[in-house]
């Protein structure tokens, strides 16, 4: 059976799908001196868009999978937060 496309996936099938990206690239960390990679939530969001262009998710969906899963943050600057992150690789 031939893979749907991105479009014609279940909702939640197709957020486990770019979802499960994030975790194939990057742990968790708790401690800024541990994260090789710190990013805000918009980063990050926009750069599943520009991998996996949907409306199924946003920056709110994007922000509540990582902190289920793990991801930590850390206040960078003027009152905004980066998620600390270790590549895999």
């Amino acid at each position: 059976m031939a893979k749907k496309n991105s479009s014609e996936q279940e909702p939640d099938q197709f957020l486990q799908e770019i979802f499960s990206r994030i975790l194939e690239i990057y742990v968790p960390v708790q401690e800024i001196s541990e994260a090789t990679c710190t990013k805000n939530t918009k980063e990050i969001y926009e750069e599943l868009q520009e991998l996996y262009p949907s409306e199924a998710y946003n920056s709110e969906t994007v922000f509540h999978f990582l902190y289920e899963n793990g991801f930590s943050y850390t206040v960078s600057g003027a009152l905004s937060f980066v998620w600390l992150m270790k590549n895999r690789v």
